[in-house]
């Protein structure tokens, strides 16, 4: 189911704005998944925004950075 949800996501996206908004579309995705499977207060701390991967690899750049 979610790997055809995550697909349809990604067609979707394409089709309607050439994927310029994938990242916004997969986080309602999986905003919707967490809450079907989670506890309510866990899903109130996680961390599903849509600009979370950007977020992420800048943090894994600087910490590159920072060893050489």
């Amino acid at each position: 189911m979610i790997v055809g949800a995550f697909s349809g996501v990604q067609l979707l996206s394409e089709v309607m704005s050439e994927r310029s908004d994938v990242e916004e579309r997969v986080a309602v995705l999986y905003r919707g998944v967490a809450r079907a499977i989670a506890v309510p207060g866990i899903v109130e701390r996680l961390d599903i925004s849509a600009d979370r991967g950007k977020r992420l690899m800048a943090r894994v750049e600087r910490a590159g950075a920072a060893e050489v």
